[in-house]
Parts: C-alpha cells; sequence; structure tokens
C-alpha cells in the first residue's frame, strides 16, 4: 500500500504542474489502490489532505479550483462505490473526502463570483461539518462504515488525554481502546522517532525553519510549504503510533532535496553525501544487531510449530479452534482449521468478540469463560500462557504490574503447571500440553500450550 502511495504523491504533485486530464486520472487511480489494499491508509490519507487542506484556509489557494481538477475527486467517488472493501467502510464518506468535498464546494463557490477569502473559508468549514454529520448519520443507520474505525478514533482521544502515556489502571479506558494500544500502535517518544532518521530529522528541522514565512504570511512556494509541513505532521503523527514511523522515513529525502537545491551546488552534494553516508554506516553498525522481538525467545517458536502440527493430526478438521488472536493466526495459517477471534479486528463485532473472550478469560471464572467459548459453537481452546497472560492481560482489564492471575479464574486455572490442576478443570478435557525437555535448562522451559475439549 505505501508503495502506491508513493505513487500516488509524485502523480499528484504532477498533476497540480501540468493539470491534464490523463494526470489527475493516474494521481486518482494510483491513491485508490493504496486505499484498498491497507485498511488504515484512509488516515494517512487524511493527514496529506489535511495538509492541503490547512494551506487551502491560511491562504486561499485551492487545488481543486484548477481546471478538470474535479476529474481526481470524481474517480475517487466512483471507485468507493465499486471496490468493495471502500464501499463496505463508506470510503466515500470518510475524512479526506470530507475535506475534498469542502476544498471542492469551495472552488465552485469562487467560480460563481465569491471572491472573499473569508467567504470561501466558511463556505468549506460549512460543507466540511455537513459532510461530518452526513457520514456520522449515515454509519449509525448503517451500522458499520466509518463506525468500524471507532477504536482508531477512540484511540486518539485517549493518547491526546493521556499525553501518549498508557495510564497504568486498564479500567481508565475502553476495552477497545486497550485492545489497539499495544505493540505498533503504541506511542514513541520524539527522541525514539528521530535516532529512527537522525540526518533526515536534522534537515527536517532547517525545512521547517524555512517553512514557517510562508505560513505565516499565508503566501509563498506552497508546494514547499505544504510538503516540509506534512513532514513534520507525519512526525508527530509517528509519536503517537510507532507504526507510522515509514511516513517521515518516506518524506524526508524529498524534504532534503527541497532544502539542499537551496545551497550551492557544491556544498549541497557534499552534504548529501555526507548525510548518505553517515546513515550507511549507522545501518551498518545497528542491522546486523536488530532482533525482531515477535520471534524470540526462539524456544517459544519451537513450542508454536509443535502445536500447530499436533492439531490437524488430533482435531477433527472443520472444528473451530477458540484462541488469542496472535495464535489464532498460526493455527487459521497452518492447520485450516477456522478460529473464533480475527487475526484483523476491523469492525465492531470482531472488536467485542476479542473484547468479551479477553476479559472474561482475565476476570471470569472457567464455568464462564466455558459458556463463552460454547457460544461460538466451538468445543476446543487452545490456551497460551505467555500471550494470554503477559501479552494481552492489559485487554482484559488486569494492570501490567499484577504479576499472577486472580484466583479463581480462567487464567489462573490454565496457567497452573500442576498436572492435578490442569486436568481437573470442571468441564474441560486437557488434551495437549507443550512438551517439556528435562534436558533443559529451567529457565527455557516455556510450558506455554494446553489446548482443551470441552464436555
Amino acid at each position: 500500500s505505501v508503495p502506491w502511495l508513493a505513487l500516488h504523491a509524485y502523480l499528484l504533485a504532477r498533476a497540480f504542474r501540468v493539470r491534464s486530464t490523463a494526470s489527475y486520472v493516474h494521481a486518482a487511480l494510483a491513491l485508490v489502490m493504496a486505499v484498498s489494499t491497507w485498511h488504515a491508509m484512509s488516515f494517512v490519507v487524511s493527514l496529506f489532505v489535511l495538509t492541503v487542506f490547512l494551506w487551502f484556509l491560511r491562504s486561499g489557494a485551492n487545488p481543486l479550483a484548477a481546471p478538470r481538477a474535479w476529474i481526481f475527486v470524481a474517480i475517487l467517488c466512483a471507485a468507493s462505490l465499486c471496490v468493495p472493501v471502500l464501499w463496505s467502510k463508506l470510503f466515500l464518506l470518510s475524512l479526506p473526502m470530507q475535506m475534498l468535498y469542502a476544498m471542492l464546494v469551495a472552488a465552485v463557490a469562487a467560480r460563481r463570483g465569491v471572491s472573499s477569502h473569508l467567504a470561501r473559508v466558511g463556505i468549506a468549514l460549512g460543507a466540511l461539518v455537513l459532510s461530518m454529520l452526513l457520514s456520522s448519520a449515515v454509519s449509525n443507520s448503517m451500522g458499520g462504515g466509518q463506525g468500524d474505525y471507532s477504536h482508531v478514533f477512540a484511540l486518539m482521544k485517549a493518547k491526546l488525554e493521556y499525553f501518549g502515556r498508557r495510564p497504568p489502571n486498564p479500567q481508565d479506558l475502553t476495552p477497545e481502546v486497550r485492545l489497539l494500544w499495544q505493540g505498533p500502535f503504541a506511542t514513541a517518544s520524539i527522541l525514539q522517532v528521530i535516532m529512527e532518521f537522525p540526518v533526515g530529522a536534522l534537515i527536517l528541522a532547517v525545512g521547517i525553519v524555512l517553512a514557517v514565512p510562508a505560513w505565516w504570511r499565508g503566501r509563498g512556494n506552497a508546494p514547499e510549504a505544504i510538503l516540509i509541513a506534512l513532514a513534520f505532521g507525519s512526525t508527530l503523527a509517528a509519536c503517537l503510533v510507532q507504526r507510522l514511523i515509514i511516513l517521515p522515513g518516506l518524506l524526508t529525502p524529498v524534504v532534503a532535496f527541497v532544502v539542499l537545491r537551496k545551497l550551492k551546488p557544491r556544498i549541497g552534494v557534499t552534504v548529501m553525501v555526507l548525510g548518505i553516508a553517515a546513515q550507511a554506516v549507522d545501518r551498518a553498525y545497528v542491522l546486523p544487531q536488530y532482533v525482531i522481538p515477535w520471534y524470540q525467545p526462539p524456544g517459544r517458536n519451537t513450542e508454536l510449530a509443535h502445536v500447530v502440527e499436533w492439531i490437524p493430526e488430533h482435531i477433527p478438521s472443520g472444528e473451530p479452534i477458540a484462541s488469542d488472536f496472535v495464535n489464532s493466526t498460526a493455527i487459521l495459517a497452518n492447520t485450516r482449521h477456522p478460529v473464533i477471534l480475527q487475526p484483523k479486528y476491523e469492525t465492531q463485532r470482531s472488536r467485542r468478540r476479542a473484547e468479551e473472550f479477553h476479559i472474561t478469560f482475565c476476570q471470569g471464572t472457567p464455568e464462564e469463560f466455558r459458556e463463552l467459548v460454547r457460544r461460538y459453537r466451538c468445543r476446543y481452546v487452545l490456551i497460551d500462557r505467555q500471550i494470554m497472560w503477559w501479552g494481552t492481560k492489559y485487554i482484559g482489564g488486569i494492570p501490567n504490574k499484577q504479576p499472577s492471575p486472580t484466583p479463581g479464574t480462567a487464567a489462573a486455572a490454565f496457567f497452573s503447571t500442576d498436572p492435578k490442576v490442569l486436568t481437573s478443570v470442571p468441564g474441560y478435557r486437557l488434551l495437549y500440553r507443550s512438551p517439556i525437555d528435562p534436558r533443559s535448562p529451567p529457565e527455557l522451559r516455556y510450558d506455554s500450550y494446553r489446548l482443551y475439549e470441552l464436555e
């Protein structure tokens, strides 16, 4: 999806330069491919469009006032009605489309004789509010659409409310925010983000200084002002959500070109060569030492491989298996058994199921957890002691500082290492337990998995 976004950015910049029908078509089609191949791309595109919209509010320069620019919006509208994923998520009324509609209405008003900048801004803001209200009403009536992204909006609200720091008490957050505020969606410090691209960050700082006068006056080199503001906004977005670190990485090389071309050619080339050399040395030192945390420790991968080999041989084909959404991915991909929790929880329904699964497991009794799994029309449940406690207990409403499950809960019963306890949970029949090599040291005996059949 990101390569399509990069292609779109180039084609759109070219379209607003040459202003031909073909150029607008190409830019729109590239954007359609980008938003169709990653569910979160609409939020990334929102950041791009927001920067342009803010420049319009400040300067009055409206890119959609150019001849044939409406073609760009028209193609996006058509794709929103034809591409299934865009239709299901109501991309037609998404945040970026709302701002595009606002600028398009302002462009139409300008053609009809509205010459005042303040009047055009007022019209655009009015159109934006109306489109937001329409989007909310349609999403509520359909039970999906942009409402499926409620967890994203709630997460951003919570991050701003708590200044990016996840509160120690999970009860301070709604379940859907707890579900999302983890892993790649965690908050990064500004220092962490800068250290990912130190040379680019330094050049971006220079670019910000150069772009401030244009934004202050509301006039100047619009493409440069928008680009630098977008790169700065992307850096802030990467602090809020670590996964977005790719955006400043994508934009800062272009910012570097804009900044360095203002210098004398010899100085610009020298700085560029030194910057590339510094990054090469940095990567040469960092990459060989980098360890992908997802695959650590190695013994956990061995355990997972063993259980997914065991399942097809002992569980009837087609029987669904309940587990956390991390292990469900491995089960679905390697055994083809249906799973209860979706690896991707991009609908309200899938999020509600993940929330109740983890909350009941961490806070409910074994009987309550059994009834929940039964409600899914499922007879088998795979417990991962590592993921379903250390990895997801915060989702289940348990503070990270709590070292062990609450007595009497399903988590306490299944996390036991006592064979008598594991085989005597009422309503459960133990079918599988991770094999333990007695020759291995105690710290490498993970004993992660238990697979039960409900009785």
